[in-house]
């Protein structure tokens, strides 16, 4: 993830245990999503330790496996969107089939409920 402002890049992040932490299979396997930090909330860090505000700011979500870029299937993740939304960030984009797809971030938040609740009803 990167966070970009008026042509310049504020923040980076990607997803990885806590700072003094290991990746431990034990929790990577089966909760890394609850386990690890988010890229998204990595960036959002980055940028916020670096003095930028991300107010207005777009997100840049590209997936990545092995080091290769993946399509993602949608917004799926309420606690980033939450922290998207908080910090005033404007726009989040994510890679997917179709190519880049822009998302205003009260959409993206919306979407990422929405697939919760499918998730949750399942």
């Amino acid at each position: 993830v990167v966070i970009v402002k008026t042509g310049v890049v504020i923040g980076r992040g990607f997803n990885g245990p806590p700072n003094g932490m290991q990746c431990n299979p034990e929790y990577c396997e089966p909760v890394c999503a609850q386990y690890c930090v988010h890229a998204e909330q990595n960036a959002l860090l980055s940028a916020l330790r670096m003095g930028y505000d991300p107010q207005g700011a777009r997100m840049y979500h590209i997936k990545a496996i092995d080091g290769k870029a993946q399509d993602s299937l949608g917004p799926s993740c309420v606690e980033c969107s939450k922290l998207i939304l908080q910090t005033g960030v404007r726009e989040f984009v994510l890679k997917q089939e179709q190519g880049l797809v822009f998302y205003e971030t009260g959409e993206f938040h919306e979407l990422s409920l929405e697939c919760l609740m499918k998730t949750r009803l399942a």
